[in-house]
């Protein structure tokens, strides 16, 4: 079975939010433990991506080129889950302001993911009333270089 790694995507300042968004208390904790209740099904402990610092034991890790946005973060945490010790295959992404995303849906899209053909070059996102969420979703780790490029 391919191997999923969870990524919170935790950069950006909170200006609009006028506080660091981590702490945000939302229904069933913080914007952080929600997020990582939500990844806590997956292989492996979830990275804190954009971030020097994390609490909660998280893997903080910075942004391989800081201040361009989440892409760039993307960019970094699929480079990095491809290269760790018994390489991920996929990284489940999920933007720390998504807390309505729970476990079962991350679970839903690492199985629709897995069921592609050629799921190291694909990605399944969230899609809502609202439309599609292409910071939530899975990603495989062969579409690093096409991130770059953008």
């Amino acid at each position: 079975m391919t191997r999923v790694r969870g990524v919170i995507l935790a950069g950006g300042a909170g200006r609009r939010m006028g506080v660091a968004k981590e702490g945000v208390a939302v229904p069933g904790g913080t914007l952080l433990t929600r997020a990582w209740d939500a990844l806590a099904p997956l292989d492996a402990r979830p990275v804190l991506q954009g971030a020097s610092r994390a609490p909660h034991g998280l893997e903080p890790r910075p942004d391989g080129r800081p201040g361009e946005g989440p892409l760039a973060g993307m960019e970094t945490a699929l480079r990095a889950a491809a290269g760790e010790r018994g390489g991920a295959e996929g990284v489940a992404f999920l933007p720390l302001d998504l807390p309505r995303v729970t476990a079962p849906v991350v679970l839903a899209l690492v199985e629709r993911w897995r069921g592609l053909p050629e799921p190291g070059g694909c990605a399944v996102v969230v899609e809502t009333r609202r439309g599609i969420q292409p910071l939530a979703g899975v990603y495989g780790t062969g579409l690093a270089n096409g991130l770059s490029t953008w």
